[in-house]
């Protein structure tokens, strides 16, 4: 029989293998000895215990060894401590394609709950974390709650991990598992009960309410551990929940940590963040304003992960009050200019919570800056311009101005953006005149985007008797677009313009006919239909017919 190798040794042959087809050699090789010495009834515990350490190896590089799971659960009973954790190991990585094993393993994980020895207690209550389903959670509750009161701390601690595991996995059980949470065991343990009253809060907001009796007591925890910063930021995190409850020395403390300057430790900036958040939550206006102030100075910050976590923490907060936050409107537009395109995305969603009928013109504007300089995100600042028009009533000849910018500094602007703009100048006969004349220039000028295109022909075509233009300008413009190359739907639009422009204007109508005829030959078979059935409306041309070429009305006069 083959001489079984080591784990390092097999490992070793994995990484010498130059091809895809040597290393499924080396892995068939290896389960077809291990498959063989689990079969044999004589194989000692420790070459079983190092099988497995190798089927959990090649598991890892997706191969299939499902054959290796029922000696995984052999393992989980030995008396050998270290065969026991591969068992317990194997079983939380083999169990995603075998979910049999976690059924059969419960009873294991129970009997381990129940023995003297500390250290296995733990491997189990670890392995319950792990790999327990809702199911197992709930057969073992019982259990893992008894070991609350465990006389070996560290026994309590992971028992109290595993219970925040199982309120996460079974919410119904959050009452069953928080009722033997006491005032010795917050003194205990309160680093690890600190984190399952956040997921208890977390899985129901009614137990907000429930938890509330334990706020004076952890905020008198907050003052005793004055070297543990992350454990005071995590009850910090949990005393946001109850803004009401603020005692003048915990308002005192945190003002305190306002008034201090950042640190350079992630520690102690985790409490500096978690001030902030807090004070916001203050009912005090200037505790509020002091939240505000630290905010600010974490979006200043030159750190990324600092200015994203502020960032998040002002959208949170613009969702229920957002007043609150308009002060940081300043800042907030500065980060949309950081080279990080996560932090942009945050602070242009943000700023779009913001906008308000009196503030729009100004966010607007640097929305429109912004294009010039991010052209990865233009296509979603495109969209919260367009979003931003539909909200708020604007003055019509400012509306129509912002949608022409835009027009010209994007490459792509939604049909929603056109079709809107293109209502409301039918809607408002003031801006007519206005728009035909600001379109018309925008054609003489060049701008050739085609959304702009569409928007100026249609626009030209309709109202082209208030244009200021003679007859030989609109002309020569037609002239010059017939020339250009334009997109199929462009030239659809150009078409219908030219023959507006050919019925209104007594003038242009020999142009309009010479120029439709040339179309009528064109190699868009739309255009050259189009073309084709206008040419015969312009040369039997009468009173009557000019009304096919009049305005269309809006359609809320329709």
């Amino acid at each position: 029989m083959k001489r079984e190798r080591s784990l390092r040794e097999f490992i070793t042959d994995l990484r010498e293998a130059k091809t895809a087809a040597k290393e499924r050699s080396v892995v068939e090789n290896e389960k077809a000895f291990i498959r063989q010495s689990l079969q044999n009834q004589k194989t000692p515990p420790p070459v079983i215990a190092r099988s497995i350490a190798k089927l959990i190896m090649i598991d890892m590089l997706d191969y299939n060894v499902d054959f290796g799971g029922f000696e995984c659960l052999r393992l989980t009973t030995s008396k050998i401590l270290t065969h026991k954790r591969i068992g317990y190991l194997g079983i939380s990585q083999l169990s995603a394609r075998n979910q049999d094993l976690l059924i059969l393993s419960t009873n294991t994980i129970l009997q381990d709950l129940r023995s003297n020895d500390p250290t296995i207690i733990i491997l189990a209550l670890a392995g319950l974390a792990n790999f327990g389903t809702a199911d197992m959670c709930r057969d073992l509750e019982p259990d893992v709650v008894r070991l609350f009161n465990h006389r070996t701390p560290l026994v309590q601690k992971k028992a109290i991990i595993v219970g925040a595991c199982i309120l996460r996995k079974c919410p119904d059980l959050i009452d069953v598992v928080l009722a033997p949470i006491n005032e010795i065991l917050i003194d205990q343990c309160v680093s690890v009960i600190i984190q399952m009253f956040l997921e208890a809060v977390k899985t129901n907001s009614k137990y907000v309410e429930t938890l509330e009796k334990y706020v004076g007591l952890l905020t008198s925890r907050f003052f005793k551990i004055k070297s543990d910063v992350v454990l005071q930021t995590n009850i910090l995190k949990f005393l946001s929940y109850y803004p009401a409850a603020f005692s003048a020395e915990l308002d005192s403390a945190l003002y305190k940590i306002s008034l201090s300057t950042m640190s350079k430790k992630k520690d102690k900036l985790g409490l500096y963040y978690q001030s902030a958040i807090t004070l916001l939550k203050s009912r005090s206006q200037e505790l509020k304003a002091a939240g505000n102030s630290m905010v600010s100075s974490l979006l200043s910050s030159r750190e990324p992960n600092l200015r994203f976590a502020a960032l998040r923490t002002l959208h949170q907060i613009a969702d229920l009050n957002p007043e609150l936050i308009e002060i940081q409107a300043f800042t907030i537009s500065d980060c949309m200019k950081d080279s990080n395109e996560e932090i942009c995305l945050s602070a242009l969603d943000l700023s779009f919570k913001l906008l308000t009928s009196s503030n729009i013109t100004e966010i607007l504007k640097i929305y429109l800056n912004f294009l010039l300089t991010n052209e990865k995100l233009q296509s979603r600042i495109v969209r919260k311009i367009g979003m931003a028009l539909c909200l708020f009533p604007l003055e019509p000849n400012w509306y129509l101005d912002t949608v022409i910018k835009v027009c010209i500094l994007s490459k792509e602007v939604p049909d929603d953006m056109i079709n809107s703009c293109i209502e409301m100048i039918r809607s408002t006969q003031t801006i007519q005149a206005y728009a035909s004349q600001k379109l018309c220039y925008a054609l003489q000028a060049g701008h050739r985007q085609q959304s702009l295109l569409m928007l100026s022909l249609w626009c030209v075509g309709e109202y082209c008797e208030m244009l200021e233009e003679t007859p030989q300008a609109i002309t020569e413009l037609f002239e010059n677009l017939q020339s250009e190359n334009l997109p199929n739907l462009c030239k659809l639009y150009f078409v219908n313009a030219i023959f507006k422009v050919g019925m209104k204007i007594a003038d242009v109508k020999e142009a309009a006919i010479f120029i439709l005829h040339q179309l009528s030959f064109d190699s868009d078979v739309e255009a050259q239909q189009r073309a084709c059935e206008y040419l015969v409306l312009l040369r039997d041309y009468s009173e009557n017919l000019r009304k096919v070429a009049d305005s269309i009305p809006s359609i809320a006069n329709t």
